[in-house]
C-alpha cells in the first residue's frame, strides 16, 4: 500500500548529486521539479595520486579504445560526471536469458570500471 498518493512523497531538493547528474535524473525522473543544494552543485572527485591510476593501468593492461573509456571515466571534470558508453563496435551482443534481455560484454565493462574505482582510491572534493 506504500504506492499510493497519500503514502508517496516526491522530492524536490537533493544534497548528493552535482549538476550534471542531477541534470540527468531531474529530466528523466523528476519533471524537472528537483532543485539542488548549492554546495553540492559542483561537487566532483579527484584521485588521491595519478600515480595509483597509472599503476592500474599498467597492471591491468588496459590500452587502446579501453584506455580512452577508463581515462574519460576517470575524470574529474564536472562536464564528464555523466557519460554514456557507446559499445556498438564491440561484440556486446544482448542474449535472451530467463526472458530477459543479458549483456555479458556490458557487464564485464561495468565491472572493470568499479574494480577501477575501487582500486585506485578515490576522494570526493567539493570545487568552488
Amino acid at each position: 500500500m506504500l504506492s499510493t498518493p497519500e503514502n508517496t512523497y516526491s522530492l524536490s531538493q537533493q544534497y548528493r548529486m552535482n549538476a550534471p547528474i542531477m541534470e540527468l535524473s531531474n529530466n528523466l525522473v523528476y519533471n524537472n521539479k528537483m532543485i539542488s543544494n548549492s554546495n553540492t552543485q559542483k561537487a566532483t572527485y579527484e584521485y588521491f595520486r595519478q600515480s595509483y591510476f597509472d599503476k592500474y593501468v599498467s597492471d591491468n593492461s588496459v590500452q587502446g579504445d579501453q584506455l580512452a573509456w577508463i581515462t574519460k571515466v576517470a575524470s574529474p571534470h564536472i562536464d564528464d560526471s555523466v557519460l554514456f558508453l557507446n559499445t556498438s563496435k564491440l561484440a556486446a551482443y544482448d542474449t535472451r536469458k530467463d526472458g530477459s534481455l543479458v549483456n555479458i560484454q556490458e557487464a564485464n565493462i561495468v565491472e572493470n570500471i568499479i574494480k577501477m574505482f575501487m582500486e585506485v582510491s578515490w576522494v570526493c572534493i567539493i570545487l568552488v
